[in-house]
């Protein structure tokens, strides 16, 4: 079972109300006021999404899941499970069970790992590893401090909403449908 987490945003939308319980947000309108995230209690699963084909990323991705390890997480990896010692590998079926997703890579990295959900994608943090990295907040070096503090405490969040699209042309769907962040 996902590991439940509290949300207090300073705002009036009925969603909002501090400290109330919840596994998943399903948000429908932008929002632009400070919003905190707290887990109640340890998270029990996360997932490493990382830059494939960039050993510095792999190295501090391998480094990232030790010390998630180190906290009684289960570590799930989008990659080669074999990776990442003692983790397993990212099936469809659990993503429902995931509470924290930690992306080490760029943008790119980022949009991948929202990909990989169906619905309500868990917390995500994100450190950079590629070369522009607007959607990364956080730097590898500051990994230990981000989080432990993540774990522990209640954190700033940004809300992102993603956009569900689907081409059709003369009544017929002509792609599959597709997210984007």
């Amino acid at each position: 079972m996902k590991t439940p987490f509290t949300l207090d945003v300073l705002c009036n939308e009925p969603w909002a109300s501090p400290g109330t319980e919840m596994r998943a947000i399903v948000h429908e309108c932008a929002t632009f006021e400070v919003t905190k995230l707290q887990f109640v209690g340890c998270p029990s699963n996360a997932l490493i999404v990382s830059r494939p084909g960039d050993s510095v990323v792999l190295d501090s991705a391998r480094a990232c899941a030790r010390f998630l390890q180190e906290r009684g997480l289960k570590i799930y990896s989008d990659s080669n499970s074999e990776e990442f010692p003692g983790s397993f590998e990212f099936q469809e079926n659990i993503q429902d069970e995931i509470d924290l997703v930690v992306c080490i890579g760029g943008d790119g990295t980022i949009l991948h790992a929202n990909s990989l959900f169906r619905s309500a994608v868990p917390p995500v943090v994100a450190f950079a590893g590629g070369s522009l990295g607007f959607l990364t907040s956080y730097d590898f070096g500051q990994m230990d401090n981000v989080l432990t503090r993540v774990l522990s405490t209640a954190v700033p969040i940004t809300m992102r909403m993603r956009l569900s699209a689907q081409i059709v042309r003369d009544q017929e769907q002509m792609e599959p449908e597709c997210m984007v962040l």
